[in-house]
């Protein structure tokens, strides 16, 4: 065995050696043991929390993403099915037989369809911003004036009355009158049922 010696405070260190083998001072830790082996800082605690609350918001924006991916699809595809109405009613309105006339609350026409115009007999490019009252007879303006203030409270309104033209005989009419829903136009449906006297 090897001798020990009383160092300067009283305590034995060894200055032999064992089994053959010198002994030496343990090495010190490098730092990066000491890092994995000693108890984590504060510093170290409060990084992973933040990396924590980082994860849990990129997974909440990427489920938001995906839900604003999903209502986007939604509103394309009610886009595409309201294209599609407003295309049927396009081709309704072109290629019906009755005479059809949009207006707005006062009564001025804002577009007709070819039936509507070979009725009135004007062509189709001048019949907006026509006042509707203008093609009844004087005599019928009155009802026409009626039904305008009925399609302000209700949702339909029926009618007999005259069109008169200067191009074509006075033609007896059966007018329907609708309110167009959410919008302040109102459409007419007008059905010749004889010629006027």
């Amino acid at each position: 065995m090897g001798r020990e010696e009383k160092g300067p405070s009283g305590k034995i260190r060894g200055t032999g050696h064992r089994s053959g083998l010198l002994m030496r001072p343990r090495p010190m830790l490098s730092r990066v043991d000491r890092r994995f082996r000693e108890p984590r800082a504060a510093g170290d605690v409060s990084s992973e929390v933040g990396m924590k609350e980082l994860r849990m918001k990129n997974e909440a924006l990427i489920v938001a993403g995906e839900q604003l991916r999903d209502k986007a699809e939604n509103l394309i595809r009610s886009l595409r099915a309201a294209e599609l109405e407003r295309q049927r009613y396009v081709d309704f309105f072109e290629r019906s037989l009755d005479a059809q006339l949009i207006t707005d609350q006062q009564g001025t026409i804002q577009e007709g369809n070819p039936a509507a115009s070979r009725l009135l007999a004007v062509d189709r490019r001048f019949l907006p911003g026509k006042p509707l009252v203008a093609f009844a007879r004087n005599e019928d303006s009155r009802l026409l004036y009626q039904a305008l203030d009925v399609l302000r409270r209700e949702r339909t309104v029926d009618l007999e009355l005259t069109f008169v033209s200067r191009k074509a005989k006075a033609t007896r009419v059966a007018l329907r009158g609708a309110r167009m829903s959410e919008e302040l136009l109102y459409v007419w449906f007008a059905s010749p049922t004889e010629p006027a006297d």
